[in-house]
């Protein structure tokens, strides 16, 4: 699995400790998705192998839950007998996997990150119809499983997991899931996409029809990114994005009339978060529509020269610096955030593109070190489109 790792000793990345962690299936799904496009460009027998790693990974969260829930992947899987920390464990039964504890209550999180790279991989990694199959068995696997049980989730208790729920009572009659309502509809609408792209199975069509159209999912997931400062949520930025290209990934297959919903849906999502200057954002939307113009894909190089070779959790402190300007409307929790964007190698969240890029403080002690993908996945995204000249 691909994720941070803690240290035994501040500083020291020889005292390594390995963990399990609530999000391993959704930040291996990045990392894969990176590899795929370093294969893509460059070939490289490495990059292959690195790919094939951590989808095996992967593979091996949806092989160590029951078989006859086949489409529930665990959040996080360990050999029998290790640490978990927190979360609800369970014991593999599964036949060859008994050694093996996961971690349930899988998330729709972890769900569309497989959505988004499993295509990727498909189409620019395997290569023999076994190898797809594998790949698909997993795809249809889960937006089956989710079709059976009423669009929900439904975890080893029969009951559905606390955040797998694309149900229109839930997203559009439930007041509670305001905030998921539209980048769950998002999410629904792409992994249906998928599946109707990879099968022509009109089940899946009729599916995005009945969520789409009858239950109002298409025009919701227009909207889907929160603009209200005290409840925008840069994970949402993430997930969204990864939901979009899930779809724009497979779009040839899918009808002009849906797919203007999620050329909408870009159109709206990059007016907000253009600004952010961010390079991952920023390469997606020049793949998918080519919208970015110079000064921004400029920008997006200039982050990933920028980038710090450092990747422990060191305490930075930016709201002291007189050059800082703090913006007092960014009330969402107790941090402090800036008005204007630092530079990269400046930033107090710089490891994840799920951190809202203005925090200008964090308390680390040393004591973790983060996983690479936050830059390899827009790096090989901008050898893909030829836009490195750096």
């Amino acid at each position: 699995m691909v994720d941070d790792c803690g240290l035994s000793r501040s500083g020291d990345v020889t005292s390594v400790v390995y963990r399990p962690s609530d999000n391993d299936g959704l930040w291996t799904n990045m990392y894969l998705a990176s590899q795929c496009y370093r294969y893509k460009v460059s070939g490289d027998e490495a990059a292959k192998q690195a790919a094939w790693r951590s989808f095996e990974a992967l593979e091996r969260l949806y092989k160590v839950t029951p078989p006859e829930r086949w489409g529930l992947m665990a959040r996080s899987v360990v050999p029998l007998g290790t640490p978990t920390g927190s979360g609800t464990w369970h014991n593999s039964t599964t036949p060859g996997y008994t050694n093996w504890t996961w971690k349930g209550d899988t998330s729709s999180d972890e769900v569309i990150g497989y959505y988004y790279a499993l295509p990727l991989f498909h189409d620019y990694v395997c290569e023999t119809d076994a190898e797809r199959q594998r790949v698909m068995s997993m795809i249809l696997g889960t937006i089956d499983y989710i079709m059976a049980n009423d669009w929900y989730l439904i975890d080893v208790t029969g009951k559905p997991t606390t955040w797998g729920f694309w149900n229109p009572t839930q997203l559009n009659d439930n007041p509670v899931h305001y905030s998921e309502r539209g980048t769950n509809s998002l999410e629904i609408i792409a992994m249906l996409s998928v599946a109707y792209h990879y099968t022509k199975n009109e089940s899946y069509m009729n599916a995005i029809e009945y969520l789409g159209v009858q239950h109002g999912y298409l025009d919701t997931l227009v909207n889907w990114r929160i603009e209200y400062p005290e409840d925008q949520d840069y994970s949402d930025d993430e997930l969204g994005y990864l939901a979009m290209g899930a779809f724009f990934h497979v779009r040839g297959s899918m009808p002009q009339r849906y797919t203007a919903y999620f050329e909408r849906a870009l159109a709206r999502t990059w007016r907000l978060v253009a600004a952010h200057k961010s390079c991952v954002w920023t390469y997606m939307t020049q793949l998918w529509m080519g919208w970015a113009d110079q000064g921004l894909l400029a920008s997006a190089e200039e982050e990933l020269v920028q980038w710090s070779l450092e990747w422990i959790d060191w305490s930075v402190q930016n709201s002291g610096r007189r050059d800082v300007v703090v913006n007092q409307q960014a009330a969402r929790d107790s941090n402090t955030y800036s008005v204007d964007l630092l530079r990269q190698d400046e930033r107090a969240m710089t490891q994840r593109w799920n951190g809202n890029v203005y925090q200008l403080d964090t308390n680390g002690q040393g004591m973790s070190e983060h996983d690479p993908t936050a830059f390899l996945l827009p790096y090989y995204l901008g050898e893909y489109l030829k836009l490195l000249k750096n």
